[in-house]
């Protein structure tokens, strides 16, 4: 069992290291984001514990542009404004100097305040500090920055923190390692899946049966609008939270069923009219992210309901089954299908119903169209079965994890026993005060501007090699407040030959200046 043995105090986040919040740079500058190499981190990026990597960069010129800064490696970030705050808390340590957007908060740790540390704590408490300081009836859940500083963690000296943190990392990475075997497992039953599907659209799965049949494989080949009665959008009415029907939506085409959990409404008497279901008509996902468009599922009178306009309502004739007609758009060919013919938008991708009816695919005859139904209906409830017993797997590695963090972090009485070595620590934690790049005027110094100030960057730059400096080593060096170095090394980089180039030390996690080498 991972419990604390020293000595402990309970104190408020908000002791325990510099806050830094972060922005968004205009995305209407290109120069901001064209090329950059420095992660900009947003709510999207997190799922590791420890993150570097984003799926926006900006560029060095951002960061001295606008109100971007850079938050150092070993420094705690925190979603503070998502809907994922309805239920989850997600944090992550940074890998390597990142920048931040305006819906993160980082905590930089004092010195002796281990990130990790309080990292696996804020996890074991997550319930705990979303019903706290999350706020309620806004539009997008955010975080009380005040409550989340208000917030008590429990804080043991740097050697008890750093003991704590080890036995998590092996222990949790057991789990951790058990959830990865879980995942490859689900991916292999997916395979599994595809795998039936391609078997009966080539004809492999009922090859047994045509032979006890004395059937040959003469499947006509067809396309899906020579077997089909209508097709139809569904309904571009707004739906509402309540109402009289469910409107189904491309959410709630799930693994080629249909999900009824996350339902929204219609009362319109004409659309519902207009819209109705029937029992066996295929529902075609026309518009989605280019991965998912193309789903589809089979409406099988659960209950009265209607499509939305992103779906297609396919109406099967007499000579298709319309779950045979779903598992072959589903099957690999039909996804391959699908994707061939999408027209790609932003982030969104179509396939409109007169590409829909070329699907061209073989026909087997109705007696063994209802072989390959029946057959793959019994491949699915075995692999359902065995999905069901990975997810209670699944549930089981969370509940433990939860049970061993909370267990980990103590939630009783401080412990009456003195520690001089703690005492310092929260001491030196309160009065910490990080060296964030600061914009504001130098004072007391005498200042230079113009060709004068050239000279003695330019000269510094030099003495630096291929080094060069960073900002704030500049400053330090030369005799100008920030706004005028800002503008003048602004004005040498944006020379029609620049003198001075700019770079991002991966290493070291800054941006550096230095001159162009003749």
């Amino acid at each position: 069992m991972i419990t604390h043995n020293g000595p402990w105090r309970r104190v408020a986040l908000g002791q325990l290291g510099h806050w830094q919040g972060g922005s968004t740079p205009s995305r209407r500058v290109s120069a901001y984001w064209s090329g950059g190499n420095i992660p900009w981190i947003s709510p999207k990026d997190f799922g590791e514990e420890v993150i570097d990597q984003s799926q926006d960069r900006i560029t060095p010129r951002a960061l001295y542009e606008t109100n971007s800064a850079l938050v150092p490696e070993g420094a705690l970030l925190l979603v503070t404004r998502s809907g994922i705050l309805k239920h989850s808390l997600p944090t992550a340590v940074t890998g390597k100097a990142v920048s931040i957007n305006q819906d993160v908060k980082a905590l930089l740790p004092a010195p002796g305040i281990r990130a990790r540390y309080l990292q696996y704590q804020i996890e074991a408490a997550a319930d705990d500090l979303l019903e706290a300081a999350v706020k309620s009836g806004t539009t997008v859940e955010s975080i009380d920055f005040l409550a989340l500083q208000q917030f008590l963690v429990i804080v043991a000296t740097t050697g008890e923190q750093n003991s704590i943190v080890r036995q998590l990392e092996n222990t949790l990475g057991k789990l951790e390692r058990s959830r990865a075997a879980t995942a490859r497992n689900h991916e292999r039953l997916n395979e599994v899946w595809a795998a039936a599907l391609a078997s009966a659209f080539n004809g492999s799965l009922t090859a047994g049966w045509r032979g006890s049949q004395g059937l040959e494989h003469d499947w006509l080949s067809v396309t899906l609008g020579d077997v089909i009665e209508e097709m139809n959008y569904g309904s571009s009415q707004k739906s509402q939270v309540r109402g009289a029907v469910p409107v189904l939506r491309m959410g709630n085409i799930q693994a080629g069923r249909l999900d009824w959990t996350d339902l929204v409404y219609t009362s319109d008497k004409r659309e519902i009219e207009k819209h109705r279901l029937h029992d066996g008509d295929v529902l075609f996902n026309r518009t989605n992210s280019p991965e998912l468009v193309g789903k589809t599922a089979v409406y099988h009178a659960e209950q009265p309901a209607i499509a939305a306009g992103y779906l297609i309502v396919v109406r099967s004739g007499q000579r298709i089954l319309p779950d045979l007609l779903a598992h072959f758009l589903n099957s690999p060919a039909g996804r391959a299908y699908c994707w061939s013919v999408k027209s790609d938008g932003v982030s969104q991708s179509n396939i409109n119903s007169r590409k829909l009816s070329a699907f061209k695919f073989g026909l087997p005859p109705l007696a063994e169209q209802a072989q390959i139904v029946e057959r793959l209906g019994h491949v699915a409830v075995r692999i359902e079965s065995l999905r069901e017993r990975l997810t209670n797997v699944e549930r089981d590695l969370t509940a433990l994890r939860r049970q061993i963090l909370r267990t980990a972090f103590p939630v009783g009485e401080e412990p009456e026993e003195p520690s001089s070595e703690l005492d310092a620590l929260l001491e030196a934690a309160r009065n910490f005060k990080s060296n964030p790049t600061e914009k504001k005027r130098d004072k007391g110094r005498t200042m230079k501007s113009g060709a004068g100030l050239t000279d003695e960057i330019t000269s510094l730059l030099k003495s630096k090699g291929g080094t060069g400096a960073s900002f704030d080593e500049i400053r330090t060096q030369v005799s100008a407040d920030y706004d005028t170095l800002k503008a003048e090394i602004f004005a040498l980089l944006q020379e029609a030959k620049p003198l001075v180039v700019q770079v991002f030390d991966q290493a070291e996690g800054v941006v550096r200046l230095r001159v162009v080498q003749s």
